[in-house]
C-alpha cells in the first residue's frame, strides 16, 4: 500500500485535477484502492461495520447523488438516499415505499470492507463523497453530497459531512 500512495501522490502533484478513475485507470488499479491511497488530508476510512450506521445517517441528508458505475457505464441516482432494514442477509433500501426516494435495492453489508469520506475538488468544484469499497477493492458504490439548481452544495449536508470526517 505504501508504494501506491506514492503512486497516487507523484500523479496528483502532477496533475491534481485528476479523478480517482482516472488515477486508477493510470495505475491499473481498482479505484478503491486508489482511494484508500489518497494522501490523509483527503480521506477519513471508516471499517465495514459503521456501514449501516453511515447509510441511516445519509438517509436524513436530503437530496444527495448515487453513482454506479459499471463496465464503464456512469448511472446517477438524484434524490434523498432511502433508509433502510436488515433482512434475509441483505440492507434492504427503501422498505417503507418512500415515495420520495428513486431508491429500491438490496446491498450485501458483508461486501462493504471500507467506507471513505473523500474531500477531494471534483472537475475544481468543491465535491464530497461516501465510497463504499469491496475487499476486491473496486467500489460498490458512490454516494455525493447534494447541489441544487445552481450546483451549489447544500451547506447543511457539508456540516454533517465534516463533522463525520473529523469524527475521532
Amino acid at each position: 500500500m505504501e508504494k501506491l500512495k506514492k503512486q497516487v501522490a507523484d500523479l496528483l502533484m502532477e496533475n491534481p485535477e485528476l479523478l480517482t478513475s482516472e488515477l486508477a485507470a493510470a495505475l491499473k488499479q481498482p479505484e478503491g484502492l486508489v482511494i484508500l491511497a489518497l494522501p490523509s488530508p483527503f480521506i477519513r476510512v471508516f471499517d465495514s461495520a459503521e456501514a449501516e450506521a453511515l447509510l441511516g445517517k445519509l438517509s436524513e441528508w436530503g437530496k444527495l447523488i448515487t453513482i454506479i458505475e459499471k463496465e464503464g457505464s456512469i448511472f446517477e441516482v438524484s434524490g434523498p438516499f432511502p433508509g433502510g432494514k436488515n433482512g434475509y442477509g441483505y440492507f434492504n433500501l427503501n422498505m417503507k415505499g418512500d415515495s420520495n426516494s428513486a431508491w429500491h435495492g438490496h446491498l450485501k453489508l458483508e461486501a462493504i470492507k471500507k467506507i471513505v469520506l473523500l474531500n477531494k475538488p471534483f472537475r475544481r468544484k468543491e465535491s464530497y463523497a461516501f465510497a463504499f469499497i469491496a475487499a476486491s477493492g473496486n467500489v460498490i458504490f458512490k454516494v455525493y453530497l447534494g447541489r441544487d439548481r445552481q450546483r451549489t452544495l447544500y451547506p447543511q449536508q457539508i456540516e454533517q459531512f465534516k463533522h463525520l470526517f473529523i469524527q475521532q
